[in-house]
């Protein structure tokens, strides 16, 4: 089997030793080949390329934007795609059941590969692009842009300046004004999370300032622990979305901090809407606001309207076994 690995050489994880060291654990069952990425965007045509050339498997070694521009050239073919920790967070790896440990990771890649543990799996996609595991819009995504003018930092001190992004965006962000007009397209075939006293219309448009849709949980890990928002989020149902409509310190603190203390993700109420197995859901910019959005942890700016829609078994991705 030849695999294409695709290494983003400045990724938090990522050395000339730890390329090597994967490199020779993989080479141990397969013919390996090494791209190397050089800018933005460049995981996706070195995998296009990879798909073209015949590879069989394009394995990734970098964080979760990497994974996700090798995603976006996979999705809808045959070429599977091979996980392996190597940025700051690793959210999708970890997800999936992957060590952080780099060399336990690329073993058990070489013999998922080896023994044919290749499974299809579906995506989500926001304006034509495919996110693994969630799209954050709204105060989210604000807080991802924040985090990327410190992109130096992130290297050195990690999720504590995430921790310093998210308070000074919540000390400067616009709690008034909604962000965004939610609306769950009525032939989604979805199942509303809702609370008893909430009697509107699921398809109504639902103002809000933060927004997250999801294609599995968790939504990240802070350090060794599950950040989890909706646990009936997986890769085998259609899309979730929770959205956030008070951003007053009594109405989002509580249950932002409850779901970091039971792990049983972010619970519902007036303000905190969920909605769960959603085919498409569109998100549109309030009047006067500014529409913010991220994918997969990386940020991409700002839109007018975000079109989202659920994709079944458009991927191949290992899914290797990990002995404890």
């Amino acid at each position: 089997m030849h695999i294409t690995l695709v290494v983003n050489p400045i990724a938090t994880n990522v050395s000339p030793t730890r390329i090597r060291i994967v490199q020779e654990l993989l080479q141990v069952r397969h013919e390996v080949s090494v791209q190397v990425t050089r800018h933005r965007d460049h995981a996706t045509e070195l995998a296009t390329e990879a798909v073209a050339a015949g590879t069989d498997c394009v394995a990734v070694l970098g964080g979760d934007g990497t994974l996700n521009e090798v995603i976006n050239a996979l999705a809808g073919t045959d070429c599977a795609v091979a996980v392996l920790p190597g940025g700051s967070t690793n959210v999708f790896a970890r997800t999936l059941g992957l060590p952080d440990d780099l060399r336990r990771a690329a073993r058990a890649t070489s013999d998922a590969l080896a023994s044919g543990w290749v499974h299809r799996i579906g995506l989500g996609a926001v304006n034509g692009r495919y996110f693994t595991f969630h799209t954050g819009v709204g105060f989210d995504a604000a807080v991802v842009s924040r985090v990327e003018l410190h992109s130096r930092l992130k290297h050195r001190i990690g999720h504590a300046l995430f921790l310093y992004c998210g308070l000074r965006e919540f000390s400067l962000f616009d709690r008034t004004h909604p962000q965004y007009l939610l609306k769950v397209s009525p032939e989604s075939g979805s199942t509303g999370a809702r609370t008893s006293d909430d009697d509107s219309n699921p398809t109504d448009p639902v103002p809000g300032f933060f927004a997250i849709v999801q294609n599995t949980d968790p939504y990240t890990f802070l350090r060794h622990r599950p950040f989890t928002v909706a646990p009936a989020a997986t890769l085998d149902r259609g899309l979730t979305v929770t959205s956030i409509g008070d951003m007053s310190v009594r109405a989002f603190l509580p249950p932002i901090l409850g779901a970091l203390a039971n792990r049983k993700g972010v619970r519902t109420n007036r303000s905190v809407r969920r909605w769960e197995d959603l085919e498409q859901l569109s998100i549109t910019k309030a009047p006067g606001s500014v529409l913010q959005y991220q994918v997969d942890g990386d940020y991409l700016g700002e839109a007018e309207s975000l079109q989202f829609s659920h994709h079944p078994n458009i991927v191949s991705i290992v899914l290797p076994i990990v002995p404890r």
